[in-house]
């Protein structure tokens, strides 16, 4: 993830099933210290996991880390306040990095949030989501909000920065998990594939305007979840 001043934010995740499910990764290397480090494309996001020594199984963790790309060096911030691993992050419009849910060992699915203030380094407590959800999506809209959707069943919820509370809204038309959610130049939402109970080509987009989600008669040619979706311009 990119923060304004061009220092990328790196934070924790976790795969359920250890080195398998590990997603499209460019690069893969561990050190002596088991720690495993997963490069993807180069040079946008560097996800860094600690690989149980017992059972080589990836765990969640609170450690977060900043790269400098002109340094092309690591210094450690602040811990997250809560340890979390498949949850989302996006940066505000005022520059600070909104975390949203994910899961943990002791706690199962979080509707916690917190945020991260670069100017300050430090992470402060933000309104929990009205749903616990694990491997959804967050989508900054052109409001400055944050869409939430999916993860868990098919809802959806907003987060206003400025109260620092949530509210729902519309809820999807299908349930899914490890989909993508993409901004399109109109201020609309595309929702693509996901999980159920299998992989899904449907598609469907929401309007802040309306606050509503329509689905689309045209599907995607296959099914597909975890996958990437970007503007092409």
């Amino acid at each position: 993830m990119l923060i304004q001043n061009g220092i990328t934010i790196a934070g924790e995740n976790r795969f359920r099933n250890g080195l398998d499910q590990l997603n499209r990764p460019s690069s893969i290397s561990i050190d002596e210290n088991e720690t495993m480090y997963i490069a993807y494309y180069g040079n946008h996001l560097i996800v860094k996991w600690k690989i149980g020594a017992k059972k080589g199984r990836v765990t969640t963790r609170d450690s977060v880390e900043l790269y400098d790309p002109l340094t092309r060096k690591w210094s450690s911030i602040d811990s997250l306040i809560n340890i979390r691993g498949s949850h989302t992050g996006t940066i505000l419009i005022d520059g600070k990095v909104l975390i949203a849910g994910g899961y943990n060992r002791i706690n199962g699915s979080l509707a916690t949030a917190e945020l991260y203030d670069p100017r300050s380094g430090t992470w402060t407590i933000t309104g929990k989501m009205k749903i616990a959800r694990m491997d959804h999506t967050a989508c900054l809209l052109k409001n400055g909000k944050v869409l939430v959707a999916g993860g868990s069943d098919i809802t959806a919820e907003l987060y206003d920065p400025i109260s620092g509370n949530w509210s729902y809204t519309d809820s999807m038309r299908y349930v899914r998990k490890q989909h993508t959610a993409t901004l399109l130049p109109n201020g609309n939402v595309l929702v693509t594939g996901g999980f159920n109970t299998d992989a899904t080509n449907r598609v469907e987009i929401y309007d802040p305007l309306i606050r509503k989600w329509t689905t689309t008669f045209e599907r995607m040619n296959y099914e597909r979840y975890m996958h990437y979706s970007i503007i092409i311009t």
